[in-house]
């Protein structure tokens, strides 16, 4: 993989401060205190992730790739979180990078992260140790990217197993930063899940809303059953 270590800038609808730590949570089924912790720090650490404001907690579209992201370090990859801090530290203090996890395209051996530099793979968590080529994977796949390299959209998992998932899974739900709010529509739509959730739980059935928004109705059921599994989480 040949990716540029810096994936481009930002435009101020990413930084937007939209989401609370319990919708990410329930968005991304992380554990609400592992958020917490990832974002605001505790008595073991400090934050691995600098949210766009903390007083109260609020995070962007790019704090929220950034905890997506991690998370698909911890439970995909099984990153050791050291190796995951010093990887960060390392991005922050070489590149100036202000969303370390999330401007930047990782390849990994399963212990430690690495960006492909000039002369080639540096081993971030082992501060600038180069790898020998042909070791590394590229996984982060959910990830929509305009031509410059700026992340636009997240395609969440919306089951939980799929976080350890060794195969690609379907892409139901998306968070656009520019799409309803930032809030989570079914793809390549503005139909809000959360619409969707509530219609179903007043009474409309899963084929009836399929007919009326012109989808399957699997993605329909998907949708629904993320948001009911995400409202119980």
């Amino acid at each position: 993989m040949g990716s540029t270590v810096l994936l481009g800038r930002k435009c101020d609808a990413l930084e937007i401060p939209s989401y609370g730590t319990e919708d990410v949570a329930r968005y991304l089924h992380i554990p609400y205190p592992t958020i917490r912790y990832w974002t605001l720090g505790g008595t073991a650490g400090r934050p691995v992730i600098s949210i766009v404001q903390t007083h109260p907690p609020l995070m962007s579209f790019m704090d929220l790739l950034e905890c997506w992201i991690l998370a698909s370090l911890r439970h995909k990859e099984g990153i050791p979180m050291p190796n995951i801090r010093a990887a960060v530290e390392t991005l922050r203090e070489k590149y100036n990078s202000k969303h370390p996890l999330a401007e930047c395209e990782f390849e990994t051996d399963g212990v430690h992260l690495f960006v492909r530099d000039a002369i080639g793979l540096v081993n971030l968590s082992k501060r600038d140790q180069l790898a020998l080529e042909g070791i590394m994977k590229a996984y982060l796949r959910r990830i929509d990217r305009d031509i410059e390299g700026v992340a636009r959209r997240l395609y969440p998992f919306t089951r939980r197993g799929y976080l350890k998932s060794k195969i690609d899974v379907p892409k139901v739900v998306m968070i656009d930063p520019t799409i309803s709010f930032g809030r989570p529509v079914l793809i390549d739509s503005g139909i809000s899940t959360a619409v969707l959730a509530n219609r179903h739980r007043g009474g409309d059935s899963v084929s009836a809303l399929a007919r009326e928004y012109g989808r399957k109705a699997n993605e329909i059921e998907e949708a629904i059953q993320w948001e009911t599994r995400a409202a119980a989480a």
